[in-house]
């Protein structure tokens, strides 16, 4: 029996398992980053298993964690980076009666990187896309999981946002600890689209000429976690309906998700 096997069974004893994360070398040259491999390695698999028809599948943060010990804010800092690079998009929808971040791979653009970062690939060399997929293009690496001080950079960017959002700028450092504590709880997206409909109502307020309150502090308003309140507002018709229009770029479409 040779070493590898028998550290194998040692851990299979251990642990309960001996699943190990393998990646593509491939992946990690053309990612750069090994959180961003290991993502991109998962999302392949998952890609044409997903029973819903425009190509998008679900997971939570808690079972990427599980899955591949990269935790939350790794995840979020590897799929923004994916999908700066074109690899992949994502949508907010709703799975088991949550908003969930749901995941879908650009195939031809990988296989496109693939080809223009192997040393002897080409394009004409490729008449099937899923079995290029599906295959180890080179020898596989483990991975072994660290913090990335990188997506606690990415951390610092997704508050920036939101506090340039909501605009009313006071404290910022005691809403940056409260935001950095809320993305342990709830994801970005949803604190995002929360804040979103609380401007808008707002904004319905004043169009109606309703008494406006105050915009409430932004400490306050992250500490009452106000971003998952629900506001009535009047229809057309004239019945009341809640009521919140998500921004274009997270792609909130809560009502038309579907569980997979």
């Amino acid at each position: 029996m040779d070493f590898h096997t028998e550290i194998r069974k040692v851990l299979a004893q251990l642990s309960g398992h001996d699943r190990i994360v393998t990646i593509p070398k491939t992946y990690i040259e053309i990612t750069g980053n090994l959180a961003e491999s290991i993502l991109l390695n998962q999302i392949v698999f998952y890609s044409d298993k997903s029973k819903r028809k425009d190509g998008f599948f679900y997971k939570s943060y808690k079972e990427w964690e599980e899955e591949t010990c990269l935790t939350e804010r790794q995840v979020r800092y590897a799929t923004k980076k994916l999908k700066d690079k074109g690899l992949i998009e994502t949508k907010l929808l709703k799975a088991n009666g949550s908003p969930t971040v749901h995941y879908k791979l650009h195939s031809d653009k990988l296989v496109k990187w693939i080809m223009t970062n192997c040393e002897n690939g080409s394009l004409q060399n490729v008449s099937n896309v899923p079995n290029i997929l599906s295959e180890t293009l080179t020898e596989d690496v483990s991975y072994d999981s660290t913090e990335d001080k990188e997506s606690i950079v990415h951390q610092d960017e997704l508050f920036e946002e939101w506090w340039n959002f909501y605009g009313n700028k006071k404290g910022k450092v005691n809403c940056l600890a409260k935001y950095k504590r809320l993305l342990k709880k709830y994801q970005h997206e949803l604190i995002m689209a929360g804040t979103e409909k609380y401007m808008l109502h707002r904004k319905q307020l004043l169009a109606r000429g309703e008494f406006l309150p105050q915009q409430k502090n932004p400490l306050t308003f992250l500490n009452g976690e106000n971003f998952n309140d629900e506001y009535e507002t009047p229809r057309h018709d004239g019945a009341s309906a809640i009521q919140g229009t998500p921004r274009k770029e997270f792609s909130l479409d809560i009502g038309k998700g579907e569980d997979e």
